[in-house]
């Protein structure tokens, strides 16, 4: 969130609320890979709470 900002939040749920494909919209709003997204936040998951 802190990388895309919340306007990127409310893009994805506006986005999934007038039925796109939440992996669609996920990378339209966030504009990375949902599995890119698991990586990185695994990532900082660890470097935050070892």
């Amino acid at each position: 969130m802190d990388r895309a900002g919340a306007g990127s939040l409310v893009t994805f749920c506006e986005a999934v609320g007038n039925g796109t494909p939440w992996r669609t919209a996920f990378v339209e709003a966030f504009g990375l890979q949902v599995q890119a997204f698991y990586a990185d936040f695994e990532r900082e998951r660890r470097r935050r709470a070892p």
